[in-house]
């Protein structure tokens, strides 16, 4: 599902790859746990979509999330510590430029 959900977000249609998205967050959390890397992965994969659709509050809201469980369990110079760090960086930029808008 992951899979299906990136590439449906890399055709632009957001709205289908969120609800496959959500559904692998779901049956990954169910399986491996709230804060195993892949359930993590889910959720980052799933913020960059809702930045992606406009929605950042949403965005930056799933990111701190999974940046607090990250810590929780990584290293904080973990790649995907890092790579969620970047991914809220780009977001809060995204949102200061709207407001110049």
């Amino acid at each position: 599902m992951t899979h299906l959900g990136a590439m449906l977000d890399e055709l632009g249609r957001h709205q289908e790859a969120l609800k496959w998205q959500e559904e692998d967050v779901e049956k990954t959390r169910r399986v491996e746990g709230d804060v195993s890397p892949n359930t993590l992965a889910a959720m980052n994969n799933m913020a960059a979509t809702l930045s992606r659709m406009g929605r950042t509050d949403e965005s930056l809201s799933r990111y701190e999330h999974v940046l607090e469980d990250e810590r929780r369990v990584l290293d904080e110079d973990h790649p995907s510590v890092l790579n969620t760090m970047n991914n809220i960086a780009t977001v809060l930029q995204i949102v200061d430029d709207l407001r110049r808008l």
